[in-house]
């Protein structure tokens, strides 16, 4: 189906309408058959129709889609990233400044590329103005004497050589400057605007609507991640691509960065969720509410000082209040509770430990001695035992660190496997089971 939007073609339309008429066949049989066998087959065949139709007519609409979707080529028709050139570098070229504009994407028939200038270049300054920032470049371009036709000239570093390059300002250059900004703002707002409106309608829908919401998208993301995994960079089985490559490959990173955002939204949930809990235990006095008064004050403190000294300026000294603050909340707090709460866990590890060593079986007493051995070889005890026993010998391997070590790359590293295959074999049986919606248990079999 990707082939029709991307290549759609007569041949296309065809299979996918005689693949139309065979689910409508598939639909009409499974109406004949037993109730209890016919209503899956009925449904299966319902959703493969909606999606076939649906994708007929994106074929439809794809060269309207194409010219609606079409990039919109930034200022000078590049995309650039903050750069901060190496002390080394810009102390052999004199550089009075060490921040710049690394051209990340280029246009190839933008004004950039026409005047000489590359990926990877780093852009220092435009008609001596310094750029360093992610809009320096738009600003430059709209102070007044520059307009279409303008040429500007272009500090560059390649590599590591000072360069200069000329580029002449377009019309669409000066257009994009305020169109670029607007339209990313519009899609901004719209966006935000579609998923106000998605979340409402989810809201408003029944349970297992959302259940089955959840379930469809579970398999999708499936479907997408193993096939991509399985096929490979290049298979003659993509016959439309001219290299034959992956198709599915190249949505990895929207889908990556679409995971991330979603991964923010579980956090900032979590926040809200502290949030909400700990200010109903302060609003009414419950147990503990003194620690809840702690939560808030360190959360407050943590998102202001690590936020404010994110954005100090480079030459800021280490000394400044605002990175004093901080690197006492992170390093004397933050690292501080995190070994205390590892030093508590010791306590019970020890403790579990003892109850392990309990010498009652066979396997217990090997274990028992195997975990001596394995100690007495990490301790300048344990070598002093055996210290006597020459390192060149035949008897060398007695020495108690060799024989630690044995335990350790051998027997331990043997049994270390075993249950990591079994995890993993775990692993895929559980994923294939929450993958196939096959799975049952407290939360699965509830409606959510």
């Amino acid at each position: 189906m990707i082939v029709g939007i991307v290549k759609p073609s007569a041949s296309v339309v065809l299979t996918l309408a005689a693949i139309l008429f065979g689910l409508l066949g598939v639909y009409l049989i499974g109406g004949r058959l037993r109730p209890t066998a016919g209503r899956p087959v009925r449904h299966v065949a319902a959703v493969l129709i909606a999606v076939v139709v649906g994708h007929l007519v994106l074929i439809g609409i794809s060269r309207y889609l194409k010219q609606l979707f079409r990039p919109i080529a930034p200022p000078l028709g590049i995309t650039t990233q903050e750069y901060t050139v190496s002390r080394a570098l810009a102390r052999r070229l004199h550089l009075s400044q060490r921040k710049g504009l690394e051209i990340t994407w280029m246009s190839e028939g933008g004004s950039a590329a026409a005047g000489g200038l590359i990926p990877t270049d780093v852009v220092l300054g435009l008609d001596g103005h310094p750029t360093g920032g992610p809009g320096d470049i738009s600003r430059l371009l709209r102070r007044e004497g520059v307009g279409v036709g303008s040429l500007i000239s272009i500090r560059l570093l390649r590599g590591e050589q000072m360069a200069e390059a000329r580029v002449r300002v377009r019309r669409a250059d000066v257009l994009a400057v305020y169109r670029y900004h607007l339209l990313l703002l519009v899609a901004l707002l719209a966006s935000m605007i579609a998923w106000v409106l998605a979340f409402a309608l989810l809201n408003r829908l029944p349970a297992g609507a959302k259940k089955r919401l959840v379930v469809a998208a579970t398999f999708v993301a499936g479907v997408f991640y193993s096939t991509e995994y399985f096929l490979p960079a290049q298979s003659r089985l993509v016959w439309w691509r001219a290299h034959h490559t992956n198709p599915l490959s190249e949505w990895l990173g929207p889908w990556g960065t679409a995971a991330q955002v979603i991964a923010g939204f579980t956090i900032g949930l979590g926040v809200i969720n502290l949030v909400l809990i700990h200010g109903k235990t302060i609003g009414r006095l419950r147990r503990g509410w003194p620690n809840s008064m702690a939560f808030f004050a360190a959360l407050v403190a943590m998102l202001v000082f690590g936020i404010w000294q994110s954005y100090l300026p480079e030459a800021a000294k280490p000394d400044h209040l605002v990175r004093v603050v901080y690197n006492y909340l992170f390093d004397g707090f933050y690292v501080a509770l995190g070994a205390a709460v590892f030093s508590v866990l010791a306590f019970y590890i020890a403790t579990a430990a003892y109850r392990a060593f309990r010498i009652r079986t066979a396997e217990a007493g090997f274990m028992m001695a195997a975990a001596f051995i394995v100690m007495l070889g990490q301790i300048p005890l344990g070598m002093w035992l055996t210290g006597g026993i020459d390192r060149s010998s035949l008897f060398a391997p007695l020495r108690v660190e060799n024989i630690s070590g044995w335990i350790l790359a051998v027997i331990n590293m043997a049994g270390s496997r075993a249950i990591l295959f079994g995890v993993a074999v775990g692993a895929l049986a559980m994923s294939l089971r929450i993958w196939l919606n096959l799975e049952r248990g407290a939360f699965f079999d509830q409606e959510i």
